[in-house]
């Protein structure tokens, strides 16, 4: 004869213990301070301030207010761990920023449920449309070079190699590739690029992410005008040894070329523009700029983002 066992089934009130809150995946309260500013450092009255709450990674709301007399606007809302702010008035670049969102100890963010008590305040600041032009635009992808163990000419108006090389005709900079032969491909691992005239150069800026426009306004005469740009690891040109030149990507580079000077070396004619951030080497020569069409104009803002941004106006 079979025996069968008999299975109990108990029931332990209790045994299931609660989930444990957390701020950073339940949310919590947050209290938001913006103060506007353009970049002359005045308020900016009647701004519109979009605050984007996220609930979870995906999710969020947005609650539209606009700033005071002084520039300042606050909001309180609910979070996770994100708020995101977009500044919007006419006659301005609009800007978009994370902002601080939490001002307590972790554990009293448990205990009371709140980011903050008392307004949490970032100072933000909106470029003005000043002058903006239309740009030469001029850019190359991965272009390969032709060669590698001499420098090649390159016309930047032409965006391509001069002769023999290309349909370039005037040699504002020379361009050298370093490289290493791997198993089956060729990987460049660095670039030189120098200026030929002996006035001609570049100097570097910081890319003002936060704002639609991300550049500055105007090229600076003053500055002191570097003649060649190195990236990656590079061949010394006196012991053959590599060496290692950084490249940060936030930054960007304003140039002047095919500057033409007097008897007495006073600058008389020149270009300017900019090389925008990603500068690359690696898989050819990869470049982006936006040139002043007018000789001796120094203004580097494009009116395209203008259009870009109108555009975009209404999409959060």
């Amino acid at each position: 004869m079979k025996a069968y066992g008999i299975i109990g089934i108990g029931i332990i009130v209790g045994a299931i213990p609660l989930i444990e809150y957390r701020p950073d995946r339940d949310g919590a309260e947050t209290l938001i301070g913006i103060s506007v500013v353009d970049d002359s450092g005045n308020v900016v009255p009647d701004a519109r301030v979009y605050f984007k709450f996220f609930k979870t990674f995906e999710k969020f709301y947005i609650v539209e207010k606009l700033t005071d007399k002084n520039g300042y606007v606050e909001c309180a809302g609910f979070t996770r761990g994100e708020v995101v702010v977009r500044i919007e008035k006419d006659c301005y670049y609009y800007t978009t920023s994370h902002v601080k969102y939490q001002n307590l100890p972790w554990r009293d963010v448990i205990t009371s449920r709140m980011w903050a008590k008392d307004p949490i305040v970032s100072k933000i600041t909106l470029k003005r449309i000043l002058a903006p032009q239309k740009k030469k635009l001029v850019s190359v992808d991965m272009k390969k070079p032709p060669v590698t163990d001499r420098p090649i000419p390159f016309d930047i108006l032409a965006a391509d190699w001069c002769a023999p090389y290309g349909k370039g005709c005037v040699n504002d900079i020379n361009i050298n590739f370093c490289r290493e032969d791997a198993t089956n491909y060729v990987a460049y691992t660095g670039m030189r690029m120098e200026f030929t005239n002996c006035v001609d150069g570049f100097y570097a800026a910081e890319v003002e992410d936060w704002s639609k426009f991300r550049y500055c306004y105007i090229a600076n005469t003053n500055a002191a005008y570097s003649k060649c740009l190195e990236i990656g690891r590079l061949v010394e040109r006196r012991r053959g040894a590599l060496k290692q030149s950084g490249y940060d990507q936030k930054k960007y580079y304003i140039i002047r070329f095919r500057t033409v000077t007097n008897n007495v070396g006073r600058i008389v004619s020149a270009r300017y523009g900019f090389i925008s951030e990603g500068l690359d080497y690696s898989g050819g020569l990869s470049l982006a700029a936006q040139i002043n069409f007018a000789e001796n104009d120094i203004n580097l803002e494009d009116e395209r983002v203008g259009r870009i941004m109108n555009k975009m106006k209404g999409i959060r």
